[in-house]
């Protein structure tokens, strides 16, 4: 019997030793493979999450991207189509010499031109112009209108028109307080 039981005692020394080898090895793979595999799995769970929300608000940028871009092409139309179109402030020599060949052609005569500091809006810029002279009536309201028509640019702000009621043929003498529209003053984009 002796021989019996140390032959089992044997035997079962292997089976703990190996069940013991088996019980290290399962901790070893769970420690070592399934936590690991648990982790990476929870990570592209929450990796997925966000991408999915990044997809939605890309979707919600594109499409408002695509709305800007209509309300763009839209705008470029509607100043293609405008027969108004802004020039510059430095063309302030070119404009005078408008305003002086209109004045001329309306037989006006031009004492003084004053040009005023220009003011910037987000818009445009608004740039001052005052003629001084003398004319008959009649010439001034027509010059005022052909203004009108020839630079639809250019807006009346004031005017001042005299003459001498005992000497009517003698002709008026106007003041016209004048605004050029212009393009805005570009800025350039400050550099960080």
């Amino acid at each position: 019997m002796a021989t019996v039981s140390r032959t089992s005692w044997r035997i079962w020394r292997i089976d703990a030793a190996g069940a013991a080898i088996c019980v290290v090895m399962a901790l070893l793979v769970c420690a070592l493979g399934i936590a690991p595999t648990l982790s990476r799995h929870s990570e592209f769970a929450v990796k997925r999450t966000q991408l999915a929300a990044q997809r939605k608000q890309a979707d919600g940028l594109e499409g408002a991207l695509m709305a800007i871009r209509t309300q763009l092409a839209e705008a470029q139309e509607a100043i293609a189509a405008s027969p108004l179109h802004l020039q510059s402030a430095r063309q302030i020599n070119q404009r005078i010499a408008q305003l002086l060949v209109l004045a001329v052609k309306g037989k006006l005569k031009v004492n003084d031109i004053r040009v005023g500091r220009t003011t910037a809006t987000g818009r445009h810029q608004m740039v001052p112009i005052g003629l001084d002279g003398s004319g008959a009536y009649r010439d001034c309201v027509q010059f005022l209108q052909t203004l009108n028509k020839t630079l639809p640019d250019t807006g009346v702000c004031g005017f001042d028109l005299s003459g001498n009621p005992a000497n009517p043929s003698a002709g008026a003498t106007f003041r016209f307080d004048l605004v050029w529209y212009t393009t805005p003053k570009l800025t350039s984009a400050k550099k960080p």
